[in-house]
């Protein structure tokens, strides 16, 4: 799944060169994806590699992986854990976008596999046993969900306005 620039700006305005970065070589994000996201942030203090990589003809997209190495090789921004932001705008994706799967509970199960099984995402997943030892229903599944995302927002939260 590779996620639409302006939503991930929307959610996660504050994803660092580096983010970026591996998000793209994970496939979290493509190319064309990154521009859009980029052309959302931009602002007159950006380095001249950001607005290149906004203006990059489609013809031209392979180059936005070399400018956006700089770009994380140049900056002094603190990275993040880089998994847990893509696991968190994956999770919110899948959420917004229930409508759209035919079997959500099977994406997520794709999902955790994707992530190599973080704990963390257990309670969301079918066939591993809740914590009373039942099988979870959907409610309880929906219910994890979205204490799963509401916990990745306050954690991105208290990491962009530390106390």
């Amino acid at each position: 799944m590779s996620l639409d620039g302006h939503y991930i700006y929307k959610l996660a305005p504050w994803l660092s060169w580096s983010d970026l970065l591996y998000g793209l070589e994970q496939n979290y994000i493509d190319e064309k994806e990154i521009s859009d996201y980029i052309c959302c942030s931009l602002t007159i203090t950006h380095p001249k590699e950001a607005y290149e990589i906004a203006v990059t003809p489609i013809e031209n997209q392979h180059l936005i992986h070399q400018l956006l190495s700089t770009l994380a090789s140049q900056s002094k921004e603190k990275t993040t854990n880089t998994t847990e932001p893509w696991l968190f705008l994956s999770l919110s994706f899948l959420f917004d976008n229930k409508h759209l799967y035919n079997n959500i509970y099977e994406e997520l199960e794709i999902l955790y596999s994707d992530f190599n099984y973080p704990e963390e995402l257990a309670p969301l997943i079918r066939y591993m046993p809740a914590s009373d030892g039942t099988e979870g229903s959907k409610d309880y599944l929906l219910k994890n969900w979205k204490a799963a995302l509401s916990q990745y927002e306050q954690l991105f939260a208290e990491r962009r306005n530390p106390q």
